[in-house]
């Protein structure tokens, strides 16, 4: 299964897309089940069937977006956290199988509104609220409440934030996962750091994705900060 999904990843990779692809995805499944709402409500206040059938086609799209958006977020998972049973993702894989039958029911409901918009606004409410629990778990495991930083690690914590962040989230590399920050060699000494931030190689020697930072990016006092709160925080326990 990890050898398939390196295989599928690595030959995207190739194709010039690194990234993970639950975030390309999930945005439907979240944005339609809420566009659906409002039209109903339109529907419902303005006595508009057209618009409530709008509706029910949207939360029709919200249903087949939702089984590429959870295989994705599975094999993202797997891939970019190594199928770490995070508490986040425990309340996600519960919300989505609750989601699921919600939105069976209201596409159901939807086929034959009339007469029934009230149980129909009901299914929707719920939707709407799986999908902004969902969309909140899943950010929180992106962007969640860290630890507080010691005092003399808050700028470096701040560069990481603005320079490293968005590929080496928690300590991983989303691009090149086999090279993640957590653990890396280039921690164990400023020089080494300084050398590799100015230019960044792969293990054989090649360029890789990662753009080099000179001083007139980094100056050398900010790599310092850098460096340390890179190395007490990414750094396996002695």
């Amino acid at each position: 299964m990890k050898a398939a999904l390196d295989l599928f990843y690595d030959l995207l990779a190739r194709l010039g897309y690194s990234h993970p692809l639950h975030a390309a995805v999930s945005h439907m499944p979240i944005a339609l089940p809420l566009t659906a709402f409002f039209m109903l409500l339109v529907a419902i206040v303005w006595r508009r069937s057209t618009v409530a059938l709008s509706a029910h086609h949207a939360f029709v799209a919200a249903l087949l977006f939702y089984f590429p958006t959870v295989l994705f977020g599975i094999t993202d998972w797997q891939r970019f956290y190594g199928g770490a049973w995070l508490p986040q993702i425990k309340i996600k894989i519960a919300l989505a199988a609750a989601l699921l039958p919600v939105l069976v029911i209201g596409v159901l409901l939807g086929r034959k509104s009339e007469g029934k918009r009230g149980a129909l606004a009901l299914v929707y409410t719920c939707a709407v609220l799986g999908v902004g629990a969902l969309g909140y778990y899943g950010g929180d495991i992106v962007f969640g409440a860290k630890p507080a930083v010691a005092a003399d690690l808050q700028a470096g914590e701040k560069l990481f934030t603005k320079n490293c962040a968005a590929c080496h989230l928690q300590g991983g590399n989303i691009i090149t996962v086999e090279q993640p920050l957590l653990g890396s060699k280039y921690l164990q000494n400023l020089a080494g750091f300084t050398a590799y931030l100015r230019h960044p190689t792969m293990t054989d020697g090649s360029t890789g994705a990662m753009p080099p930072y000179p001083p007139d990016a980094l100056t050398d006092p900010q790599v310092k900060d850098l460096h340390d709160y890179v190395k007490r925080t990414f750094s396996p326990p002695n």
